[in-house]
């Protein structure tokens, strides 16, 4: 328990370290086309990072998907940057451990935010609360994680300790059956040492009748 603790802890002061992701503005490729927007990173699996982006996004709207890591809401609901309908154009990437979420908001026309403005702010907190919720995601994962573990070495020391109690038991038995075979070899050595006595002595009485020169 003491070292779950530990793990716990530790887990704790790795992500709140890294809690905030800052974002920046950023330029990129999706689907064959350069967008502008802002983006964040994390240095958690895109994997998780991938589902816990397209799943935040569905409060906005319904999602679409694309390969290479493409996530579209067409005439999404985001209130915050503005009344009318925008569209969500983003990507997630992972390169050398590190993920990165891109997200391109066009107010309509092809008309994108763009930095000074309150919509391009209101995007970044956007982001800004999907890092804090995938952060948290991924430290619920490790925690999960760490705690399969640690059931998993008790079941297995659970059994170690079932497979010793056994061990102890053939071994207590083996050890009476020993004790039994020794005193049995006890008897037999006395009934041995008996025998070989009564044939010494029949071989000297045969012995004594042969006659004396």
């Amino acid at each position: 328990m003491k070292t779950l603790k530990v793990i716990l802890l530790s887990v704790g002061v790795a992500f709140t370290s890294f809690g905030q992701s800052p974002t920046f503005q950023a330029r990129q490729e999706v689907e064959k086309v350069q967008y502008d927007g802002v983006s964040a990173s994390c240095v958690v699996d895109d994997k998780y990072v991938g589902k816990d982006w397209e799943a935040y996004l569905t409060k906005f709207g319904r999602v679409t998907t694309a390969r290479g890591g493409t996530y579209r809401v067409a005439g999404a609901n985001a209130p915050a940057i503005q009344a009318e309908p925008v569209n969500l154009i983003s990507r997630v990437t992972n390169s050398r451990g590190v993920t990165q979420v891109f997200l391109a908001v066009d107010l309509g026309n092809n008309n994108f935010v763009t930095t000074g403005t309150y919509q391009y702010t209101e995007a970044e907190n956007m982001l800004k609360k999907f890092m804090d919720l995938t952060l948290l995601n991924e430290e619920q994962r490790v925690a999960d994680k760490a705690v399969e573990e640690s059931q998993k070495n008790h079941q297995k020391m659970v059994k170690t300790g079932d497979r010793l109690v056994r061990d102890i038991d053939k071994t207590t038995r083996e050890l009476e059956q020993l004790k039994k075979d020794l005193e049995k070899n006890k008897t037999d050595q006395t009934s041995g040492l008996a025998d070989m006595d009564t044939k010494r002595k029949a071989a000297e009485a045969v012995k004594a009748k042969f006659p004396k020169n």
